[in-house]
């Protein structure tokens, strides 16, 4: 996983950056219409800070980046997280540490 190569980095990255932002970051400002359709299904849920959202969509959009996925994907991958109540960014990195194909082959 890419985006865990500079964790000080990382955690400054999400602290200051919204969701939205991060979507942006994480798509390289280019998201396709999948991309669009999938962060809208999460966008306005508010069931996770934004902290554990941000690292969600960076763990993400680390493997489906630029490929074609299912548009559940990251709603599956965000429902799994708001059933293990996680809190913190270090919460988040703990769920990231999970394989992500096996969050959304599961459902």
């Amino acid at each position: 996983m890419g985006f865990f190569t500079n964790e000080p980095e990382l955690r400054q990255l999400c602290l200051a950056k919204t969701p939205a932002e991060i979507f942006e970051y994480a798509t390289g400002n280019q998201p396709k219409g999948i991309d669009i359709i999938s962060f809208k299904g999460i966008e306005t849920r508010k069931q996770l800070p934004d902290i554990v959202v941000n690292v969600l969509l960076l763990y993400f959009y680390d493997e489906f980046a630029g490929k074609v996925y299912n548009r559940t994907y990251l709603t599956r991958v965000y429902n799994n997280w708001v059933s293990k109540f996680p809190v913190s960014y270090e919460d988040a990195m703990n769920l990231a540490n999970i394989d992500i194909k096996t969050l959304v082959d599961t459902f």
